[in-house]
Formats: structure tokens, sequence, C-alpha cells
């Protein structure tokens, strides 16, 4: 017995010792080489990181430069429940690209991706060159994703990305392909299934992404970052910034930047430009639903078009963020050389938020427009549909060198409505350079305000210089509308040299109590129509201190009225002018 006894330790010892020797599954940690005899491949460190996790002091991968790297089939696939559950602040997953290019594999379907990260955290991607192959000719063998930052499973809990950055990289995909988006990020997992909200958590968002100095050279749709389709579990902490996008190439609806079911987010820095060779409709940044602080601030807009239908074309839009406990803010962009001379109409804005999109503050300063050329059709330079936000400051914008030719539009250049209680500031901005051709059956504003009942308005310091409407459009230089403009302020504003044919308003009132003072009027002529200094509509304004001169007839028929008042209803004071 104790023979049989000691014949099954020994056997038990010998187990043990042999189950010693297997080598262990370790974490991966420090900097790991990409070619090496461990990793001759990028795609060889990703199936280690997601079946060993990554360890103390998180992992860096280096691919050395010179090394090209090719796609497996389904493309690289980065996020396992391992994988997921080891990272964090302290052991996070930095791949060092070195301008490498990854070439794609063959597709097979209409969601093949070059790189996913499934629920990934605290993952960075610098410097890698994600270029289509020309082989891959139809939408079928096609990469649709460059970068995908998606869910890990497909019921809950969905595990989403967090800490996230993609920076310093190049993608390429095939513009013409409507399904190409260069980097998305999408309530959704790597088979392009759309998951439902049941059971989601703040887990499940996709939080503290930074997509930073990339460059898209060809895509559809440049920069796609969609969330889960409920308000307390939006994407958040978003940032895009000093990438440069150049997007659009197909027949349907083509975004740059496009962000939906996000809260607090900043879009700064980017160049992007759109429209070669696409007649469909533009988009360069669009924000759809979503709350808290939005920043858009020194992007830079071009977009052209090749459509030969009538199209849409926004530089900015502001679809449905709204949060009436934030602040929205657009500064400091640049919108220039929009050419769409070639198409006989098209709908433009450079810079539009629709209606509803209630903020505690709207805050539009410093942002430029400038070398537009088109035809006929709608035309809104800045439309400032502010609702009942708050406060409004609208100040230092400039719009200059607008060439519309053709001859049916409505062009408004600085427009501005809302409603509710609060201010509207709109100072110190700058119209100059404008030239139409447009016939009397359009108008055009330079500014267009409606500030609603009980908003207080102010407008001062504000200058329309160097207008040529040869058409018989009417012209309004500064036209507010609407009963409203608590108290309003129509200061030290400018129009001048500006020459029509047809009707021509210097400024046009229907405020109801607004003090008209120290404002300027020079230099303003018709061919055949009439030319009013200032033309009040209805209310009871205080007319003071103003100078108006130099209103002239150029041809044989016309009128000229330095200052119009209906007084039949209202009663004015007028004082101290000089006309």
């Amino acid at each position: 017995m104790m023979q049989n006894f000691t014949r099954k330790l020994r056997l038990l010892l010998c187990g043990s010792l042999f189950a010693a020797a297997l080598p262990a599954q370790a974490q991966l940690t420090g900097t790991l080489t990409v070619p090496s005899a461990s990793y001759p491949t990028l795609s060889s460190v990703i199936t280690d990181l997601n079946t060993q996790g990554v360890g103390s002091g998180g992992v860096i991968i280096n691919i050395t430069p010179g090394n090209a790297q090719t796609a497996p089939a389904g493309g690289y696939q980065l996020g396992s429940a391992l994988l997921n559950a080891s990272l964090n602040s302290s052991k996070p997953i930095q791949i060092n690209g070195n301008g490498n290019t990854v070439n794609p594999y063959t597709g097979t379907g209409v969601y093949d991706a070059f790189f996913c990260i499934n629920g990934a955290d605290y993952v960075t991607i610098d410097s890698l060159k994600l270029l289509e192959n020309v082989a891959n000719t139809t939408a079928t063998t096609q990469m649709e994703w460059g970068f995908a930052l998606l869910n890990r499973n497909a019921s809950a809990p969905y595990d989403g990305c967090k800490n996230v950055t993609i920076r310093k990289c190049t993608i390429s995909l095939n513009a013409s392909n409507d399904s190409t988006f260069a980097i998305l990020a999408s309530h959704r997992v790597a088979s392009g299934i759309i998951l439902d909200t049941t059971g989601a958590t703040i887990n499940d968002a996709h939080h503290n992404m930074l997509i930073s100095q990339n460059n898209i050279t060809a895509a559809a749709n440049g920069i796609y970052l969609d969330g889960i389709n409920r308000p307390v579990l939006y994407n958040y902490n978003t940032i895009v910034q000093n990438n440069q996008v150049v997007f659009g190439g197909t027949a349907n609806n083509n975004y740059g930047i496009y962000l939906r079911f996000d809260s607090v987010t900043a879009i700064t820095g980017n160049m992007v430009n759109g429209g070669l060779n696409h007649t469909g409709n533009l988009f360069a940044i669009y924000t759809n639903t979503g709350t808290g602080r939005l920043s858009v601030t020194g992007n830079s807009i071009t977009l052209t078009s090749a459509a030969i239908a009538t199209r849409s074309n926004y530089g900015f839009n502001n679809n449905a963020h709204k949060d009436v406990n934030a602040t929205f803010l657009f500064a400091d962009n640049v919108m220039a050389n929009w050419d769409f001379s070639a198409i006989a109409t098209a709908t433009i804005f450079g810079y539009n938020s629709s209606l509803g999109n209630d903020m505690d503050s709207s805050i539009l300063r410093n942002n430029t427009f400038s070398n537009l050329n088109a035809n006929n059709g709608t035309f809104y330079i800045f439309a400032n549909y502010f609702g009942a936000t708050k406060n409004v400051i609208f100040k230092n914008n400039v719009a200059k060198n607008l060439v519309k030719n053709g001859t049916s539009a409505t062009f408004n250049i600085f427009y501005n409505y809302g409603s509710g209680t609060g201010i509207v500031d709109i100072s110190n901005n700058r119209l100059s350079k404008l030239s139409t051709t447009l016939m009397s059956t359009s108008l055009v504003y330079a500014f267009n305000v409606t500030p609603g009942i009980d908003k207080q308005l102010k407008m001062t310091g504000n200058k329309i210089d160097s207008v040529d409407v040869a058409g018989t459009s009417t012209f309004y230089g500064y036209y507010m509308a609407g009963i409203g403009g608590l108290n309003a302020t129509i200061s030290q504003d400018t129009v001048q040299n500006v020459n029509v044919t047809g009707l021509l308003y210097g400024m046009y009132s229907s405020l109801a109590s607004p003090t008209i003072s120290q404002n300027y009027f020079s230099n303003l002529s018709t061919t055949t129509g009439a030319v009013y200094g200032f033309y009040n509509n209805e209310g009871f304004p205080v007319f003071d201190r103003n100078n108006i001169n130099n209103l002239k007839i150029t041809g044989n028929t016309g009128s000229i009225y330095g200052a119009h008042f209906n007084v039949a209803r209202d009663t004015t004071r007028i004082t101290n002018n000089f006309i």
C-alpha cells in the first residue's frame, strides 16, 4: 500500500513539473517591433493582443519604416473580452505606423474595413497609411471603412470605445462608392449590424474620441461619428481637430465631418474640401441631433460641384444640436473659393442653423466667407435661425467678393431670425464687393433681421460697401422686420457705394420702438427705380443724428427719398439728421 502511494506521489510531482515547463500566455507589455521574429506582421500582434491582453505599463507596437502591411481578410479586428478587460489608463495600446502603408484585402460585401476597434479603450493609432487598391473596382471588393470605432457585442453589454485617438494617418478610399467612410464611429458591430438601445448603459457609448491631424485624400464621407439614440448615452467629449478632409464624389448626400447623438463636441482647425466629381448634396460640416457645448472654430471650407441639377451645398449645417443650458460657438472659420459657375441652379448655405436649435448662448464671430461664383438658386451666406436662444452674439463676420449671376434667386448675406426673450447683438460685420444680375422677382438682403417681439436688438458698427446690382431686383442694405426688437438700438451702421437698376433701401425698419441714430448712408444710386436712404414701415422710432447724402438717379426716370416714414399710423421722433 505504501509503494502504491509513493508511485502516485511521483506521478503527481512529474505532472506538476511538466505543467510548469509549458510557456505562459503572458500579457503584452513594453515595445514590440514589427517585423521581428516574434511578430512578423501587425496582424500577428493584434492576434496576441486579443488572446493575451495588455500588462502593466501598456504596450507600444512600432512598425519599422519601409515595411508595408496587408490587412487580413475581414480587416484588423482589435478587441476581445480578455483584451478589453485588461486596458486602462495605465495599460494603453499605442500603434506607431511610422508612415507605413496598409494595403487592403479583397472585400466581400458592403462593410469591409481596414481597421476595426471593437470596444477597446485607451488605444492610439499613429501614422498609418490606408490605401485602397485600384484593382478593387466594385462596391463589393472595395473597402467601405478606413478606421471604424465599433461596439464589441451585438447585445447588451455592447461595450463602446473610450479614450481612442486616431492621429496623423492617411486614408484614401474610392470616393465614387457612396458607402465609404474614412473614419467611422457607430453604435454597431463589425458585421455592420446597427444595434438596439435596449439595455444600453454609459459604458456602451464612445467617449473621449480624438481624431487629429489625419489626411483624408479620398472618400465619399470623411469623418462620420454616430452614437446611441438616447440623450443620456450620447457620445461624449469628441474632438475633431487639424484634419485635412477631401470628400464627395457621388450622386447622394456626402459629408466631410458628420456628428449625431453626441454631447460636448469640438471641431477645430480642419481643412475640408468637397465636390470634385460630385453631383449630389454636399455638407462640409454637419451636426445632427446632440446636446451640450458645441464649438466649431478655425476651420477652412471650400466647396464646388459637378451637379447638373439643383443640389444643396452647406459649409456648416446645424440640423438638430440644441441645449438650453449650453453654448454654441462658431468662430474664426474661413469659407472661401466656392465655385458653382458651371451649375445653372444651386442651393448654397455658408452657415446654417435650423430653427428650433435653442441654446443658452449662440456666438458667431470672426468668420469670413469670400470668393463665391454662382448662378441661380437660393443663397444664404450666414443663415442664423437662433430660435429662442437667450443670448445671440453675431460679431466681426465678413462676406466679400461675391458674384451672383443668373436672373432668379433669394440672396441673403447676413440672416438672423428668432423669437423669445434675451438679447441679439449684431455688431461690426462687413459686406464688401457684391455683384449680381438678379431680376425683378428676386430680393437681395445684406442684413435681414427678424429678432422676435421680446428680444432686445443691438445693431452697431456694421458696414456695407461696394454693391453692384445690374439686374432689376430689390436690394435691402439693412432689413429689420417682425415688429420686434424690444427697445432696439441701431447705430453707427454704414451703407455706401451701392448701385442698382431697380429698387434700393439703405435701411428698412418695421421694429416696434427702435432708436436709429448716427448711421451713415452715402452714394446710393439707381438707374430707373427708387432710392430710399431710410424707410420706416411701422413702429415708433427715434430717428436721430443720421447722415444721408449723395443719393442719385443715374438714368432718365426714378425717385429719391432721403428718409420715408409711414406717419399715418404711428408717431415718430426725428431730430438732428443731415439729409
